[in-house]
């Protein structure tokens, strides 16, 4: 990956340089690769209430990420269009799979 790929590509001294990767980014471990992106299908556990019956039902909800952020643990936050925010892996799941085994509680 070039220098131009760099998150600090804009402030980058080296960026005359653009063929080759700036020192900032040679220290890969200053950066996160994120399992995913805006724009990405995510899958959401949640719960509704049926118009009959007063008890939560769980339910998984499909929809477009449109935000990424970490919270203060670290842990990276989702937002599913229109849906909801949570944390990925617990409560917002990248594969339908995913989200089915933590709604049995596999």
């Amino acid at each position: 990956m070039t220098c131009e790929y760099c998150v600090h590509f804009g402030v980058c001294p080296s960026k005359q340089e653009a063929t080759k990767p700036c020192c900032f980014f040679k220290n890969r471990y200053k950066f996160v690769e994120l399992p995913c992106k805006v724009g990405d299908t995510a899958y959401v556990l949640c719960t509704m209430r049926s118009v009959c019956d007063s008890t939560p039902k769980p339910a998984i909800k499909e929809g477009p990420i449109t935000e990424l952020r970490f919270n203060f643990n670290m842990e990276l936050l989702a937002t599913v269009h229109n849906i909801a925010t949570g944390v990925i892996g617990k409560t917002v799941f990248l594969t339908k799979e995913e989200a089915e085994r933590a709604l049995n509680g596999n």
